[in-house]
């Protein structure tokens, strides 16, 4: 099917849909005691939030470039660059990519973009300066056209020098989304647009570590690295629509011959349809041809330069239908794929098809989803994944899931001026089992999750090729999380064990990070005071490396990490709708030894002093 013929019938049905929407009014008003599933429920994920942003509380883990809790990576020393992450994560059967995951954290993921209601326009400017190391500037504006329409703009803009030679970065992030909801309820609507740009200098790390590990050189800026004119840049954009069509109505259960015991239940019925576009192009240039550290160059010219794309069209339809406390949902979704890896250029065409069966009963609470892709590049690609509430509530809930993926672009097909390899690799496979506890609505989450994998692809050695482990790979993980208080004090946990075995991973057994902090109401209750500690650990472990030319963290062996308390020093004012902050990064800098690496020769950042501020504006 071509992508024409797509664009067609989506045109075609939205303007169908969007005439009809309030064509047929709803027999009877939704009794107050049932559920309802709004639009947050019928999106491609169901933690969509709909909040009062004026009743928003800043995270303090928040008050970097992208905004996103950052536990369980280990960062390089500039603002907006890689993470190495320290907790293995499950396979993701919609993560189909040419690239990377360690530059895929920079970007916003669209099943988790927030969406707002609010009573007045609020308006939210921030800035927060590292000095040398780094300005980021913030903005965020959400209103609401009447009761049932709300559109939300955020901006956010981060540059850093590094400390290091050839380390500069940069990253810009914009976000439109909004949603609309017609009056009678029978129309939904939800859209976002999301661009992404980063640009990044690369060092290649330092080419002799023993330096900066014995404190010979203090002065950074000298210190000698591999790569001293190579850069990398990301683009990335997805935008899309998802719109819901209430078709069913109320009526008498006549199913008793006793007519004192009719009741009115929910027989309703949903149209869902919805677009989306992915566009990700990756560039990596280098001045120098660097023969000695590059595995391969397949260039005739001294300046080597790659430029990997990536555009993703998906088409998705279905039919949901409720009873009771049970909802079943099928769907459709077609699949336009189009890699440039380099030289050569894939595209293909593929269905992708799926169940999903949800209850919310008293006693007990489950959701079934199964999907299943045929044709185009994912062909093969099963997924099925049960999560139950055996309580009825959210404080033990049960994850069983069996992924079986095709594998990604990057290893297997990628020929560039750095790269050249052609591989024929097997679908990967998972089966994960987690099972979690909370102790009150908002008490510690203590669980256990457990991992499977067979087929496992990974990069591995100094030529940094795609293989597939024969072996299985085993991988059992302890983590909780969680708040205790005591008074004014409060001590913020997050620790995660895990033991693995098997070739294709490497993680420490420990990584923790506790935020110890005094909060409490000065001046009659004029001023808000946060002051706190943060402490962030991980054990030693054999570190995978990281070649720069493709992104991608690769397994070597060369070099063991960790084993290094990382503390911070924060403060946080806020005065009626502003808030000032600060806070002296890395303040043990040096107390330890000269060990802090997030990766081999990528050392983390040194101590330096933060300072931000934010206001809000209710107008």
């Amino acid at each position: 099917m071509h992508k024409s013929t797509l664009f067609t019938l989506l045109l075609l049905s939205l303007g169908i849909l969007s005439k009809a929407q309030d064509s047929i009014p709803i027999t009877y008003s939704t009794p107050s005691h049932y559920y309802s599933y709004g639009i947050d429920e019928l999106a491609w994920r169901a933690d969509t939030q709909f909040v009062d942003t004026s009743l928003q509380k800043h995270d303090i883990y928040r008050l970097n470039p992208n905004r996103k809790d950052h536990f369980g990576y280990a960062s390089f020393s500039n603002l907006a660059a890689q993470k190495q992450s320290l907790i293995i994560q499950p396979l993701l059967r919609g993560n189909f990519s040419g690239f990377s995951n360690s530059i895929k954290y920079l970007q916003v993921n669209p099943d988790q973009i927030p969406y707002y209601n609010v009573r007045s326009p609020y308006t939210e400017l921030f800035f927060l300066s590292g000095f040398k190391q780094g300005q980021t500037v913030g903005f965020k504006h959400s209103q609401n056209f009447g009761p049932n329409t709300n559109v939300n703009a955020d901006i956010s803009r981060s540059t850093s020098l590094g400390r290091y030679k050839n380390e500069e970065s940069r990253y810009f992030d914009i976000l439109l989304n909004g949603h609309h909801r017609s009056s009678n309820g029978r129309y939904q609507l939800k859209w976002w647009y999301d661009r992404v740009v980063t640009r990044i200098q690369e060092n290649g790390g330092l080419s002799e570590p023993d330096k900066f590990e014995d404190n010979v050189e203090t002065d950074r800026i000298v210190m000698p690295i591999n790569l001293s004119n190579a850069y990398g840049r990301n683009k990335s954009m997805n935008g899309g629509f998802l719109q819901v069509i209430n078709l069913g109505t109320w009526v008498p259960d006549t199913s008793t011959s006793d007519s004192n015991d009719l009741i009115l239940v929910e027989t309703r019925s949903r149209w869902i349809q919805g677009f989306r576009y992915d566009k990700d192009v990756m560039v990596y240039g280098d001045l120098i041809e660097n023969p000695t550290y590059y595995p391969e160059i397949n260039s005739d010219s001294t300046f080597t330069y790659d430029s990997i794309y990536k555009h993703h069209y998906q088409l998705d339809f279905a039919y949901e239908r409720d009873q009771f406390n049970q909802t079943v949902r099928y769907g459709w979704a077609g699949h336009i794929d189009v890699y440039n890896t380099g030289i050569e250029r894939l595209s293909g065409f593929g269905n992708e098809v799926n169940l999903s069966l949800r209850e919310k009963g008293a006693l007990s609470r489950y959701y079934f989803t199964y999907h299943t892709f045929i044709g185009g590049l994912r062909d093969g690609t099963h997924d099925a994944h049960l999560r139950t509430f055996p309580l009825g509530r959210k404080l033990w809930r049960m994850d069983l899931q069996y992924l079986s993926k095709t594998p990604d672009i990057l290893p297997r097909y990628h020929k560039t001026n750095h790269t050249n390899w052609s591989n024929d690799f097997s679908n990967e496979q998972m089966f994960r089992f987690n099972t979690s506890l909370q102790t009150g609505k908002d008490g510690f989450r203590i669980g256990i999750e457990a991992l499977y994998f067979n087929n496992k692809i990974y990069f591995k050695d100094s030529i940094v090729q795609a293989v597939q482990n024969g072996q299985a790979d085993l991988i059992g993980r302890f983590y909780l999380s969680g708040q205790l208080n005591f008074g004014l004090f409060f001590l913020d946990n997050d620790i995660a064990i895990q033991v693995l075995e098997g070739e294709a991973f490497r993680a420490p057994l420990l990584t923790t990070r506790q935020n110890l902090y005094y909060k409490d109401s000065w001046f009659k209750g004029a001023m808000d005071v946060h002051l706190g500690v943060i402490f962030n650990y991980f054990t030693s472990y054999n570190a995978p490396s990281y070649a720069p030319w493709i992104a991608t963290f690769y397994i070597a062996d060369e070099k063991s990490i960790g084993n290094y308390p990382y503390l911070d020093f924060y403060m946080k004012y806020r005065v009626r709708e502003l808030e000032l902050f600060a806070m002296v990064q890395h303040l043990n800098q040096g107390l330890s030894g000269f060990t802090y690496y997030a990766a081999p020769n990528h050392p983390m950042a040194d101590r330096y002093l933060r300072l931000g501020v934010k206001w809000n504006f209710f107008n």
